[in-house]
C-alpha cells in the first residue's frame, strides 16, 4: 500500500487531488505518471474512515522495474479478499477479489530480471485465489484453482529468472498440479509458507478459516512426499478469544509434528469492525505472553533442527549483505547462511554455491565451493 503523508490521519478531498499528489511524488523520484488499471488500486491509510471509497479506486502506479536496495523483488499478482476470517479487516476495506493480467505479470517479471533481480517473490492478498473472483473455494469449479499453477509455469520460463518463491498460501491451495510445477522447474524454490494460525479445530472454526487441522497435515505430507526436504513455514496467532490450554497444546503438538522451518508468532489483538473484536472469553495478557514465549522458544529449536539436516550438503546462497571477511544471504530453503573468512569478494545479489559446515542458533555457517 502507498501511504501519502498528510496533516490528517486519513486522506480527504477529490480523486483528482489525490492523483495530482501522487504524480508530484513520483515525478520527484524520477518515475512516470500514475496510470489507470481496473485491476490494481492504490489504498489510503485508514481507508475504512473514508465514506466514498469509489473515489480512491481505479488508479495505479506504473509496473515495477526494480526493487532498489533489495535482492528479492516482490511481484503482486492478486488483490482483495471476501473470506471474512473473523479477525481480519481486509474484506471490509478491499472486498473486491481480482487478479492482474497474466501477460502483464510476465512482462513485469522480465523487467525486474533485466534490472538485475535474480529472485522474485509472487505475492497477493489471497494468492491462492489468483484468477478467481472470490476466495470462497466452494464457488470454484471442482473446489480447486489451477490458474496459479499456470501462472507459475509461465514465470518459471522467464529467461534468467533464477529463483521464484510464493509468499503465502492456505494449506488447501496446495494441489498435485502445483507440486508438479514445483518439481518440473528447479528455479521454483522448495519452500512453502502455509498459514495455519492454530492447531485447534475449535479455534479455526471461530476464526472462520476454510480448513481444519487434518487437512493441513495431509497437505504437509503431500508436500514432503513430492519435494526434496522442503522448508515449510507458517503463521500462528496466539491468544485468540476462547483459546484454552488444551487448544494451545494442540498448536504446540502440531508444530512439533510438522517440524516447521520457521514460525511467525503473532499475539491476538482485536481489530475494530471484525467479528473477533466482540467475542467473549478474552485470553489474559499474561497468558498470551507466556504462550507466545513457548512458541518462540520452540521456533528456535525447530529452526535449528531443520537446518541441521543440511550440514555437510551444498546450498546456493543469494547474498544480501557483505562485510569484511563475511557475507550473509538466504539458501533455497530460505534459512540464513553466513559465509565467513572467505578470500573471495562477494557482492550483494551474487548467488554463491557453498558447503554448509556448521549450524548455529540462528543460521548455518558455510564455506564457498570455489574461494
Amino acid at each position: 500500500e502507498l501511504k501519502i503523508p498528510t496533516k490528517n490521519t486519513y486522506i480527504m478531498g477529490k480523486k483528482d487531488d489525490i492523483i495530482a499528489t501522487l504524480n508530484r511524488l513520483i515525478t520527484r523520484s524520477g518515475g512516470s505518471k500514475v496510470a489507470q488499471d481496473k485491476h490494481n488500486y492504490i489504498k489510503a491509510q485508514n481507508r475504512h474512515k473514508i465514506k466514498d471509497k469509489s473515489k480512491l479506486s481505479g488508479h495505479i502506479l506504473p509496473p515495477l522495474k526494480t526493487f532498489k536496495g533489495h535482492t528479492r523483488a516482490f511481484l503482486k499478482v492478486q488483490d482483495g479478499c471476501d473470506g471474512f476470517c473473523s479477525y481480519c479487516i481486509i474484506p471490509e476495506t478491499r472486498p473486491v477479489v481480482q487478479s492482474r493480467d497474466a501477460d502483464k505479470i510476465v512482462a513485469e517479471a522480465q523487467q525486474l530480471v533485466e534490472s538485475g533481480h535474480k529472485e522474485i517473490v509472487v505475492t497477493g492478498i489471497f494468492l491462492g485465489a489468483f484468477g478467481q473472483n472470490t476466495v470462497r473455494r466452494q464457488k470454484w469449479p471442482n473446489g480447486q484453482n489451477e490458474k496459479l499453477s499456470e501462472l507459475l509455469e509461465r514465470l518459471a520460463r522467464v529467461p534468467n529468472l533464477l529463483r521464484i518463491r510464493l509468499s503465502s498460501l492456505e494449506p488447501v491451495d496446495v494441489t498435485e498440479r502445483l507440486l508438479d510445477t514445483f518439481c518440473n522447474f528447479p528455479n521454483i524454490m522448495p519452500h512453502l509458507h502455509l498459514s495455519i494460525q492454530s492447531g485447534s479445530d475449535t479455534i479455526l472454526k471461530k476464526m472462520a478459516r476454510q480448513y481444519r487441522v487434518n487437512e493441513f497435515i495431509d497437505k504437509v505430507e503431500m508436500v514432503k512426499d513430492r519435494l526434496d526436504t522442503p522448508a515449510i513455514t507458517t503463521d500462528i496467532i496466539v491468544g485468540f478469544p476462547g483459546e484454552t490450554d488444551e487448544d494451545f497444546q494442540k498448536t504446540v503438538d502440531l508444530t512439533r509434528l510438522v517440524g516447521f522451518a520457521k514460525m511467525h508468532i503473532f499475539t491476538f489483538s482485536p481489530r475494530k469492525g471484525t467479528a473477533a473484536a466482540s467475542m467473549q472469553d478474552v485470553v489474559p495478557d499474561k497468558v498470551i505472553k507466556r504462550r507466545s514465549q513457548i512458541l518462540r522458544d520452540l521456533d528456535k529449536k525447530l529452526g535449528y533442527q531443520f537446518r541441521q539436516q543440511f550440514i555437510g550438503r551444498t546450498a546456493n546462497v543469494l547474498i544480501e549483505q557483505c562485510s569484511a571477511g563475511m557475507a550473509t544471504g538466504r539458501s533455497e530453503r530460505y534459512f540464513r547462511v553466513r559465509i565467513e573468512n572467505s578470500k573471495a569478494k562477494f557482492r550483494s545479489n551474487d548467488i554463491v554455491q557453498a558447503e554448509l559446515i556448521k549450524n548455529t542458533h540462528d543460521s548455518a555457517i558455510a564455506k564457498p565451493i570455489t574461494d
